[in-house]
């Protein structure tokens, strides 16, 4: 897709909407990248099925941690895609989101039998950028985030964030690099 041929402009929102897949908090954990990973993996599990499907992020977290040996809460969006393509994931109704990290968390093998069959749908990813916290995006890393919206699917992002959050009419305004902390996992659409 070329600049020319690009939208000025692209909302998702009523994609996510007409597919029931809201928006969920992440109370106190961190566990911001899995959340963000699993919304953007309901979306094109939803486009595959002709369906939205609210899908567990805490078997997420866990499959992540199993492929990683990881036992801190959260992941990368890296180890996530490992977990799943290992594992699966099951619905968030057979593994809801917790308040609290369990770091002895194991899902039964009834949850893991479940989590298994929704690998099958044919889904993937694309990097753009891998994190860098010293690193921006260019131009091709911009392009390539409004290819992938024009073409109606959602970016994943890990981004520096501001230590004190500042919007005006809804944008939230840019912070030097003394102002912000290592990062928050947001999906663009």
């Amino acid at each position: 897709m070329s600049k020319s041929i690009l939208p000025t402009s692209v909302d998702l929102t009523p994609r996510f909407e007409k597919m029931k897949l809201p928006t969920r908090p992440q109370g106190k954990r961190g566990t911001c990248s899995v959340f963000t990973f699993v919304g953007a993996l309901e979306y094109a599990v939803a486009v595959n099925k002709s369906k939205g499907t609210l899908l567990s992020v805490e078997f997420a977290n866990w499959a992540s941690h199993k492929a990683a040996d990881r036992k801190q809460d959260g992941a990368f969006f890296s180890e996530l895609w490992d977990g799943y393509q290992e594992y699966g994931i099951c619905e968030e109704k057979d593994l809801p989101y917790q308040d609290e990290f369990d770091v002895d968390l194991q899902p039964s093998d009834e949850i893991i039998k479940k989590a298994e069959k929704v690998k099958s749908t044919p889904v993937k990813y694309h990097w753009i950028k891998e994190w860098d916290v010293e690193t921006g995006l260019t131009e091709e890393h911009f392009q390539g985030i409004k290819e992938t919206l024009a073409n109606n699917y959602p970016v994943l992002g890990g981004f520096r964030w501001p230590k004190e959050a500042k919007w005006e009419d809804g944008v939230l305004q840019m912070s030097p690099p003394s102002k912000v902390f290592d990062g928050h996992c947001i999906v663009i659409s």
